[in-house]
């Protein structure tokens, strides 16, 4: 495993790494809940919205590149040059690096949009 997050509420725990999808953990029983086809062969980042709805997954090697996928659903439903590192509390703002590892990128949440870069 490369990467962990927790969802908002502490109720599951998602793992990334080199095996091609995203495992759900409960973590009550600590039970595999869930296995998610991937949308890299390796995943390197993580990060769960707010509200547990969606995972920004990213991988490195290269040029980062950025997926967002639907939690319940499993569908990556966007995407952007960059690694996403963390969302806002409230959801509105994804914030992570540049493809190049040379600046902050503050991304819209909802589409992926790039609205500042910190430099």
């Amino acid at each position: 495993m490369r990467c962990l997050a927790f969802n908002p509420d502490g109720a599951w725990l998602i793992a990334g790494g080199d095996f091609r999808e995203l495992l759900f953990w409960d973590t009550a029983t600590g039970r595999l809940i869930r296995r998610v086809p991937g949308p890299y062969p390796s995943v390197q980042h993580l990060a769960v919205s707010p509200d547990g709805r969606r995972v920004a997954v990213g991988r490195t090697p290269g040029v980062g590149e950025l997926r967002v996928l639907d939690v319940a659903t499993g569908e990556v439903v966007g995407s952007a040059d960059g690694v996403a590192m963390a969302f806002s509390p409230d959801g509105k703002w994804l914030a992570g690096r540049d493809a190049r590892g040379e600046a902050v990128v503050l991304w819209d949440a909802h589409d992926l949009r790039p609205v500042a870069t910190l430099h």
